[in-house]
């Protein structure tokens, strides 16, 4: 992945020491920041609004709001009169927010960074979905979510139950009634999703990548990339259409599962022959 930022000189001098050369931009000012975000390989905003000496509040929000394709975080020294400036920004779309010394780890900064862009992947997925999901409870919804944006949390569709406190009989019933699939396939689709964003913007191996989220065997993540895309992990990788992949998921979020059809189908005429004796 690459990085675009804009920092203090003595945070940006911190993190060149400790995050590879070649995954982050560091501009000398706003406007080669500017020139930057339009860097199509570029997939995060990290910049401190207080980077040239004066505090810019009106410049990141309008990054934020003329490039909302690419996720903005700050990264800013840990100050009690900071506080209310990155409130104001998080209202208007900041996604995430580094303190220095206190996430100076760049192992950990690149980590959160990758998430952010499998978050900002997983949004433009559940927008695909907004008209069946508006038809949701709203502490169903806020389950799902939270599933889309830490999947490494969920093993089964039981999970999404427990995070809404709604019954799974009432999660199976709503999910029909919606049309979105069911819990266990949503599950899967969130972290197949992360799981593409790990993929194209890190050099992760398929067994870290398995271990992210959450998955016993990566095994069991090959056969659900061979189930959804028809094509290995390795093809899903070097497979830069991103439009393609959130179509081909939804696709198969929304078909309809031959092996319920087949038991639904076996117990209705077991229903039937019942009533005929």
């Amino acid at each position: 992945m690459t990085i675009a930022a804009f920092l203090a000189a003595d945070a940006a001098e911190f993190l060149r020491q400790r995050i590879p050369g070649d995954e982050i931009l560091f501009a000398h000012s706003w406007s080669e920041l500017d020139a930057d975000i339009q860097i199509p390989q570029v997939n995060l905003v990290l910049l401190d609004p207080s980077a040239d000496g004066a505090l810019k509040i009106d410049r990141v929000t309008a990054i934020m709001r003329s490039n909302s394709a690419v996720p903005v975080a700050a990264y800013c020294p840990l100050r009690n009169d900071n506080f209310h400036t990155l409130l104001d920004l998080w209202r208007d779309g900041l996604a995430h927010v580094f303190f220095h010394p206190l996430h100076d780890d760049g192992k950990c900064l690149l980590e959160m960074a990758h998430r952010l862009c499998g978050k900002r992947l997983a949004n433009e997925f559940l927008a695909m979905m907004e008209t069946r999901l508006v038809k949701l409870e709203p502490q169903l919804l806020r389950a799902i979510i939270d599933l889309f944006e830490r999947p490494h949390r969920y093993e089964t569709g039981a999970d999404i139950g427990r995070q809404s406190q709604i019954h799974m009989r009432s999660v199976y019933r709503v999910f029909e009634t919606a049309q979105i699939g069911t819990p266990k396939k949503l599950v899967t689709a969130a972290k197949v999703l992360h799981a593409y964003s790990y993929l194209t913007h890190t050099s992760d191996t398929v067994e870290t990548v398995t271990k992210k989220l959450g998955y016993a065997k990566p095994r069991v993540f090959s056969n659900k990339v061979e189930e959804i895309f028809g094509s290995s992990v390795s093809r899903l990788r070097k497979d830069s259409n991103v439009q393609e992949i959130k179509t081909q998921l939804l696709e198969w979020l929304y078909r309809p599962d031959q092996k319920m059809r087949y038991d639904a189908r076996k117990c209705f005429d077991w229903s039937n022959s019942m009533r005929a004796s």
